[in-house]
């Protein structure tokens, strides 16, 4: 059988087409088609006529979404399957984008970018995807650009400034020393001048002279000679050791950074900072604290659409509760029927805000675990053992006897104790040990009570706090492990938040062209006119 013979340098009777390069259900296609049909007007803010024409922002855009959705997170990366790799040449119209117009793209449109995110999550919605029955919360923390050797907290810094602050005042004790030794030493009486024949009176008359001398030079001597006289007192480095020396300078150097690091702190009010990005906080890992971010997401319950995305410097979730919900409805346009979280986002401050809304939640308690430990340490009741009369605010024991509220406790503590007597009460014994039962609780204590009792019809009923991870927890997976995003890559709380929105946005567009290749559907068949 005959072989054809490949030639690489035979010409193509028509030129290529970049449109030929991927097939018609690519996930390229789907993000090109999405990016054109968005408003892109806030990327050409600041450009001029004058020069080089710039690159359209569509291709930059739809570069860094394909980009992240296949895990590709580094600008020279980029570069190169720019020019190796036949889908990102799709992306880009052919066009061979340098790592350094990817960079300053990202660093000069960020805001613009951050906010692509929302107008991406409208279109998915408007094609049918995800829906607002049920938001699920949730947050994990990300290394930050910087390593822990450049992080510096204020406690940290005062204790080696006070440590160093010892080594060299201990080291010019020990010049004091030298000197103290050299000026108790018995004179030398070579240099003396007195010869041995002169009588008393002449030897009276030359101290006389000596002592009118040195006091009219006492009373003629200037500013520098006073300076050089009161520096005597200072201990002479000049007696310590080349090596004390060189230690005593290394020492000063380390004293005048550390001061330099303090001062900056607190001119902006902080109590921690990291040199090489600013505005990372400690944030806590399995291998322990480290410079990073809270990365912040809200996904629907159906299909695992992110509605809401953000990044904080905060280490803990739970006041990120109510910024998230505001954040999705705004995204959405609409309330979610319920909201599930873990036990990081609960607060009787967030339960009272979704109280007030009227905002159904099934949020997972780690107080509730800790008084039922409590219970079986003690054998006693506990609070989350008791009904709350809302009409009355008063709590009722479970042998039905009602603890009324001490108005002179204050917000945001409430002192509660029973109106009567708790002698002779059948269930004293396993309730309370003095004469009357008191709860002393919080004012916001009570909305605790009744997410609890929200959690046993949930368990009993939808089920939504056990679905909860398969579908937040999967959503950070797919970031993580099949993406291998470990890091951010830029530096910044805006950059950081800009990079992390479009990583969410990129995720939600796989998930609309899986979607559509599902349904046999294009963009323009999927999105309503």
């Amino acid at each position: 059988m005959k072989k054809r013979i490949a030639d690489r340098r035979q010409g193509m009777l028509l030129p290529p087409s970049i449109d030929e390069y991927v097939g018609p259900g690519h996930r390229v296609r789907v993000i090109v088609e999405v990016v054109e049909s968005l408003d892109l007007s806030g990327f050409h803010v600041g450009q001029s006529e004058d020069g080089r024409p710039a690159y359209p922002p569509e291709i930059l855009v739809s570069l860094l979404l394909y980009s992240f959705s296949i895990g590709v997170f580094s600008a020279r990366e980029m570069e190169r399957r720019c020019r190796s790799d036949c889908v990102f040449m799709f992306a880009t119209a052919g066009e061979r984008l340098s790592h350094r117009t990817i960079s300053r793209f990202r660093a000069a449109h960020q805001e613009a970018l951050s906010e692509l995110f929302a107008k991406i999550v409208q279109v998915c919605r408007r094609a049918g995807l995800g829906d607002t029955g049920r938001l699920v919360i949730d947050g994990t923390r990300q290394h930050a650009n910087a390593s822990m050797d450049a992080h510096v907290r204020k406690e940290q810094l005062e204790g080696e400034h006070e440590q160093i602050r010892k080594d060299i005042d201990k080291l010019l004790s020990r010049a004091a020393e030298i000197d103290a030794a050299e000026d108790a030493a018995p004179p030398s009486d070579e240099g003396s001048s007195a010869p041995e024949s002169m009588d008393r009176k002449e030897r009276k008359r030359a101290i006389a002279e000596a002592v009118k001398e040195v006091e009219g030079a006492a009373a003629e001597s200037s500013p520098a000679e006073e300076e050089k006289e009161a520096k005597r007192e200072v201990p002479s480095e000049e007696k310590l050791s080349s090596e004390e020396k060189g230690i005593l300078e290394e020492k000063r150097k380390q004293k005048k950074r550390i001061e330099t690091k303090l001062k900056e702190l607190e001119e902006r009010g902080a109590v921690e900072a990291n040199e090489t990005d600013p505005e990372a906080r400690l944030q806590r890992f399995k291998k322990g604290p480290r410079p990073g971010y809270n990365a912040q997401i809200g996904v629907t319950g159906k299909a695992g659409l992110i509605v809401a995305a953000d990044v904080t410097q905060d280490p803990v979730d739970m006041r990120q509760l109510i910024p998230m919900c505001d954040q999705a409805r705004e995204n959405t346009g609409a309330e979610p029927n319920v909201v599930a979280a873990d036990a990081g986002y609960e607060s009787g401050e967030n339960f009272s805000k979704l109280a007030a809304r009227g905002q159904d939640a099934v949020i997972a308690s780690s107080c509730l675990k800790t008084a039922h430990r409590e219970r079986e340490k003690t054998g006693l009741y506990q609070w989350v053992d008791f009904d709350y009369d809302a009409e009355r605010d008063e709590y009722v024991c479970p042998a039905g006897r009602r603890l009324v509220r001490d108005q002179k406790v204050r917000d945001p503590k409430a002192f509660y104790v029973a109106t009567v007597s708790c002698e002779g009460c059948p269930l004293k014994n396993g309730c309370t040990t003095t004469k009357r039962r008191r709860l002393n609780l919080r004012s916001t204590s009570r909305f605790l009570l009744a997410m609890s009792k929200r959690r046993e019809q949930d368990r009993r009923t939808d089920r939504f706090g056990a679905r909860r991870k398969g579908d937040v927890e999967s959503v950070f997976g797919h970031m993580k492990h099949n993406l291998r995003w470990r890091q951010f890559v830029r530096r910044g709380l805006a950059a950081c938040r800009s990079e992390f929105r479009i990583l969410c946005a990129a995720i939600n567009l796989a998930k609309l062209a899986r979607m559509l290749a599902t349904k046999a559907l294009g963009v323009a068949q999927a999105l309503p006119v």
